[in-house]
């Protein structure tokens, strides 16, 4: 009876591997064709007229001409701003919302529950709630068009609070008072002894910042007008009005951070073999 069990195991997750696979494959294949064979197979795409031609394991005839159009200068640069944007957000929501959810966790103040449902409140508000005033603070201040209306509100979204509060509110608040009579100050507190004990969010804190503010466009949209300035999001649906067919090798380049990312998680928690429990 096991090895039948195991052979469906294997079986069921390997077409699950094959399902979450396929589109990356297919992606790379699409990235390799030539520029008319590449229009063929998004004129099928786009257009019920048109044919649908089936799945490409291996192209006939291979084309660099798509990874030379995701190299180009401004895609490049466009790309190093996303990068710049996700991981200086990621940084430093990390320290901030780590800072203020052990506050509204760990310390002892009045009214600290009502601090933290307001956070609760900012979070579940959508973008398009708060646009028009974040518009007139950053027009008064001067900062439109420039990389601070993409990095300040990012680095004080409260999503990190919510997700770090949930996390601290299993540390041991005896073994927090230990230590400050034996001396240790804050940031002795925070980085010897909550963060061993949330080491699991912080990994999944780092895990969904970082996906989400890389793939995040809208801000880009409304405050953001100099190209050279603008993520790779906005490149890439610039170039999907214009040149759909040409949008494969951008996409795939597009995708490769969050992978690394998901398989430096992976190797992490296999590692260090802890649960993501809350």
């Amino acid at each position: 009876m096991k090895p039948i069990r195991r052979m469906l195991s294997f079986v069921f997750f390997a077409l699950l591997f094959v399902l979450a696979f396929y589109p990356i494959l297919q992606l790379i294949t699409y990235a390799l064709l030539p520029e008319q064979n590449a229009r063929m197979q998004t004129d099928a795409l786009v257009n019920p007229a048109v044919q649908y031609l089936p799945f490409i394991g291996v192209p006939n005839a291979l084309s660099w001409d798509g990874l030379a159009d995701a190299f180009s200068p401004l895609l490049l640069r466009q790309y190093a701003n996303s990068l710049f944007y996700a991981l200086t957000i990621t940084l430093c929501q990390l320290v901030i919302s780590f800072f203020v959810a052990f506050h509204l966790t760990v310390s002892r103040f009045k009214f600290k529950k009502l601090f933290f449902y307001a956070y609760v409140l900012a979070m579940v508000l959508p973008f398009q709630v708060t646009l028009v005033p974040s518009y007139m603070i950053f027009d008064a201040l001067g900062l439109l068009d420039s990389v601070w209306v993409i990095l300040l509100p990012g680095m004080f979204s409260p999503f990190g609070v919510f997700l770090f509060h949930q996390f601290m509110r299993q540390v041991d608040t005896e073994v927090i008072d230990a230590a400050k009579l034996d001396g240790a100050n804050l940031f002795v507190v925070l980085t010897r002894i909550v963060a061993p004990m949330v080491r699991p969010g912080i990994v999944v804190f780092l895990l969904l910042c970082f996906n989400i503010n890389w793939a995040a466009i809208e801000p880009a949209i409304a405050f953001l007008r100099t190209a050279e300035k603008m993520p790779f999001g906005i490149a890439l649906r610039d170039m999907m009005n214009a040149k759909p067919w040409a949008v494969y090798a951008p996409s795939l380049l597009y995708v490769v951070p969050s992978l690394l990312l998901y398989g430096w998680f992976a190797w992490y928690r296999r590692r260090h073999e802890f649960s993501i429990g809350m």
